[in-house]
């Protein structure tokens, strides 16, 4: 990453063509509980409430923002 103000204007907007460039596949609208099914874990054991967790409403790429 360049020193001066300029070379660092330059190259974050290098690297946001950059990254704008890749385009990943869709994904499925689903989101999973951060819960474990085993006995002994640092994670909360999975309960009947997690079973039918409720999923987006809206597609990934509209809950993505970008801020610059």
């Amino acid at each position: 990453m360049p020193k001066s103000p300029c070379g660092q204007k330059q190259w974050f907007c290098r690297l946001l063509e950059e990254v704008a460039a890749e385009v990943l596949p869709e994904r499925r609208d689903r989101v999973n509980p951060r819960v474990i099914k085993r006995k002994m874990s640092k994670w909360p054991k999975k309960r009947p409430h997690h079973r039918h967790y409720p999923q987006p409403n809206i597609s990934f790429r509209q809950g993505i923002v970008i801020l610059c």
